[in-house]
């Protein structure tokens, strides 16, 4: 039996563990033995336990407890902590997922362990300068093998200058390229049609509501802009007046910056209008019930928009670019500046003319499953 080590330490990490976990119970535990490595970047029970208990993910043998501290993450120690954790269990195999800083934490642990590295969502990029980018450009260095999720990242690689044709053995000199499909795109299916508990303030809200935008605003660079989030929150209320109903799970930050950036008149006009409907944040499995049954989304999440396409919504992205274009170029998506008067008429747009293809640029649903045996295929020798 091969052991691998996944290190995770943020929300989307978790879903995408979850995945894994779920395909190694199923099809392969008797090859995989995985240990699971949580750096403790998210730590509050709404960002974490939460979701270990709701997607079943095995408990963490190992809980480093390196929480991000004024927006600083402890990277060196957490460095530190995975590696000597690699040394007493002495896995065949790394796996880092996505973009966050214990993504490049568990890559550059790995690299000093002279360890194969596998980067799980591989080959994405924004070209620009988040730190998102820097992360997820690093640790595609580091990593001996690259499971990329769409055909764009593969794309991405080869134009950096990787090749397709590499034989073993694969080392970040080497790597292997896989187009594995997106491992989020198993959970959008896997839940789809199962009975999702929710709140009681959701059933509430969702009983008087026929139908529904979903909207999430999160990301800092409209949070923390007080003209870009007045925007916002002009242009819902240009949809709401028309007598569309909003569904707002809000995030902590979101709401913060609208009691300092609104004025109580105007704090008084959106949370009692009768056709926004925010609420605290919503557990993960009641924001996929959320996108499944909304009508369209409005959002500024990366992945709160590809699960818009998995589920087959029309997508409003508060954003300048996305690292899914394939979202764009199918128009499925409008990249939406924040002006008030382009939302409202991005939110026309899909009104009057609904996306109805689809294609399937994700992969099959299976990506979990393909990434267990290929890893499985790769340590055999």
């Amino acid at each position: 039996m091969n052991k691998i080590i996944s290190v995770i330490g943020a929300r989307p990490q978790f879903i995408k563990a979850a995945a894994l976990c779920r395909a190694i119970k199923q099809e392969f535990s008797t090859q995989l033995q995985h240990i699971i490595i949580h750096t403790g970047q998210h730590y509050d029970k709404n960002m974490s336990e939460v979701f270990f208990d709701e997607l079943a993910i095995d408990p963490p043998a190992y809980h480093l407890e390196m929480h991000t501290e004024n927006q600083i993450f402890p990277m060196q120690e957490s460095i530190q902590g995975i590696r000597e954790i690699i040394h007493k269990e002495k896995p065949e195999m790394v796996l880092v997922y996505g973009d966050t800083y214990s993504t490049l934490a568990g890559a550059m642990a790995a690299e000093a362990c002279l360890l194969p590295l596998a980067h799980i969502e591989a080959g994405m990029r924004s070209f620009n300068d988040m730190p998102e980018e820097v992360n997820r450009t690093e640790t595609d260095k580091r990593a001996s093998v690259l499971f990329c999720p769409t055909q764009t990242a593969v794309n991405n690689l080869i134009n950096e200058g990787l090749s397709l044709d590499t034989t073993k053995p694969f080392h970040s000199k080497n790597k292997k390229i896989f187009l594995s499909g997106d491992i989020m795109y198993d959970h959008a299916l896997f839940f789809k049609n199962k009975e999702i508990p929710l709140s009681r303030s959701l059933k509430n809200i969702l009983t008087l509501v026929p139908s529904f935008l979903l909207t999430t605003i999160h990301r800092k660079e409209n949070t923390d802009d007080e003209k870009r989030l007045r925007n916002i929150i002009k242009g819902l209320l240009l949809i709401a007046d028309k007598k569309q109903h909003l569904v707002f799970p809000m995030h902590p930050r979101t709401k913060k910056m609208l009691t300092l950036f609104l004025s109580p008149e105007e704090q008084h006009v959106f949370y009692l209008h009768p056709y926004i409907h925010s609420l605290n944040p919503v557990s993960y499995l009641e924001m996929m019930y959320l996108e499944n049954k909304a009508d369209m989304i409005i959002t500024d999440s990366g992945g709160v928009q590809k699960e818009a396409y998995f589920y087959q919504k029309p997508c409003i992205i508060l954003r300048p670019e996305t690292e899914w274009i394939e979202i764009i170029e199918s128009k499925c998506g409008i990249l939406c500046n924040v002006l008030p008067d382009s939302i409202w008429k991005a939110y026309i747009a899909y009104t009057e003319n609904p996306p109805k293809d689809f294609p399937p640029f994700f992969g099959n649903g299976h990506a979990a499953s393909f990434i267990c045996n290929s890893i499985t295929e790769l340590l055999k020798e």
